[in-house]
Order: C-alpha cells, then structure tokens, then sequence
C-alpha cells in the first residue's frame, strides 16, 4: 500500500490498558500512547514495557510535528472535551501521507435501538443525556473536514460484522457497573433508582429479564489521509 510504512509508528490517543495498542505491538507495530488515566497507564505498563507512555491531554500532544506514520482513536472522540482540537493536534504530529483512524462500532439497528431508546428515555428523567451516536457522528463530520480542509482524503470502510447475544438482565448489570462510557456521566446515586425503573419495560419487551436475545453489531474504520 502506496506510502505506509514498513515498521509503521502509531500514536493512539486514549490509550488506556493496552486493549488495542498490545495486539499492535504483538504484531511488530511500534506504539507510543498518551492517556489521562495515570492507574490505566500503570496497567499497561505491567503488560509490556516496549509501549511509550505519556500522562497527556489529547488536544495537547506532547510530540514534535511529523512523529508518526498514524494516529489511532478507538471509542474515544465522544469522550473528549473539545473534537476539534484533538483532531487538529493529531493532524499536527503525523508525517506526510500519515493516516488518521478512527475505529469504532456502527449505528445499533433493530431491537437494540428500541431497547436503547427506552433506557435513554429514562436515564433522561433523572440526568441529562449524552448520546455517545451523536457525538460519533459529529466527530466523524469534523474530522473529514479537517482532513479535507488540509488537502487530504477520508473514506470509511467496514471491518467486520456479527451478531451479539445477550438478556436484559446483563445489559441492567453492566449499567449498574457503568460498563461503557455512555453511562460514565450518571451519578452512582442514580443508577439504582433507573435501573429498578428499567426492569419492568425490558421484561416487557423481551418477554422476561433472561430472555437471551441477538444484536446486530458492526465495527467500521474512517481514513483519513494527510497529504
């Protein structure tokens, strides 16, 4: 492929754990990450030590400009104060033709988006809602912007799809634990009261709170290239 790199340097904003950055460097990629989560950067530390690490803010990267072949965002531009400036400082770090990869899952279709929907509805009654699909959709917008405004090119391109199987009791529980970053902005004090008001209309609608049930999933990956 026409200007990557044969031991290609990525930088992965929001590193966290490792979860996607391990596999990478497994693979012979070199990685350099930067987080906010000093006890997840400790984690990953203890997985492997050839991963450069830095305690940072994304729309300020602590690298000089033309540092890396590319830049990876995996489920993490919803979480970021101010899109725009973290793009832009991506944009800033990367070499001619480097990449810029934002990874993530696809819009929920079917029952999922009825089931999501009813939880929103509620979570809405006792604290103000961020809508993570919003703001993918804003971040995806923004970014091929940028891109383009600099010379550049932006595609997406699906990676995979499948079907994801679980019980309205396991999404209840993972809401409880605050699983996923949708849910990180609820306070604790009102997670019990939406869950407890939760229960009743997932059991209706799926027929009891153990019925197993199926999900479409798909995860999909945008391009952009600098010129």
């Amino acid at each position: 492929m026409r200007g990557v790199a044969t031991a290609p340097h990525v930088l992965e904003v929001g590193i966290g754990t490792g979860r996607i950055a391990v596999p990478l460097a497994e693979r012979g990629v070199r990685v350099t990450g930067i987080d906010v989560s000093a006890k997840m950067l400790a984690i990953l530390r203890e997985k492997r030590g050839d991963i450069g690490v830095a305690f940072a803010e994304a729309s300020r990267l602590p690298f000089r400009g033309g540092s890396f072949d590319a830049a990876l965002f995996v489920h993490i531009l919803h979480l970021v104060p101010d899109i725009g400036a973290t793009v832009a400082a991506a944009l800033g770090v990367l070499r001619p033709g480097g990449l810029l990869l934002s990874a993530g899952e696809g819009r929920r279709v079917g029952r999922e988006t009825e089931m999501s929907d009813m939880l929103d509805a509620i979570i809405n009654r006792h604290v103000p809602v961020r809508d993570p699909e919003v703001q993918f959709a804003h971040g995806r917008r923004l970014s091929r912007k940028l891109v383009e405004a600099r010379g550049g090119t932006m595609e997406e391109a699906p990676l995979a799809s499948w079907e994801y199987r679980t019980t309205p009791r396991e999404v209840l529980g993972k809401l409880e634990r605050k699983e996923h970053s949708g849910s990180w902005h609820i306070p604790d004090e009102a997670i019990a009261r939406i869950v407890g008001e939760a229960e009743g209309g997932l059991a209706e609608m799926f027929g009891g709170l153990d019925a197993e049930v199926g999900f479409e999933r798909s995860f999909s990956v945008t391009v952009g290239r600098r010129p």
